[in-house]
């Protein structure tokens, strides 16, 4: 993946000016990421499997979360869009949000281990 396809994906230089410019504090950001969406998104299966909006909604938004401090905008747009149809009860389309929320973390995922590796926009 080159550095405009990552860049597309998420904006490495300004998810390392929110880690106060720390490229290890941003690595283990990144880390920690790796194995929360795995959890956040099965919360949100989950969530959606027992008809509870509540859940999904929460699961949604600490997602976001994490996306938001990697910059990772296409995804946390995708997270913020499912919360809002969480927060309304909409399930329906919240299943399909969910789609596009897998295949926006599926994309994110390969650019986050680089980030891990060193391999990157600052390298």
């Amino acid at each position: 993946m080159g550095h405009d396809d990552a860049a597309a994906i998420f904006d490495e230089d300004l998810a390392l000016e929110y880690s106060g410019g720390d490229k290890e504090l941003l690595q283990e950001i990144a880390r920690l990421f790796l194995d929360d969406s795995r959890i956040r998104l099965e919360e949100i299966r989950e969530g959606l499997r027992k008809g509870d909006p509540s859940t999904v909604e929460h699961a949604a938004h600490k997602l976001r979360g994490s996306l938001g401090a990697l910059a990772a905008r296409p995804a946390a747009d995708v997270a913020q869009g499912l919360e809002s149809l969480a927060a309304r009860g909409d399930l329906l389309e919240a299943e399909r949000a969910v789609a596009a929320l897998d295949f926006e973390v599926a994309r994110l995922r390969p650019a986050i281990e680089n980030l891990i590796k060193g391999v990157g926009a600052g390298e």
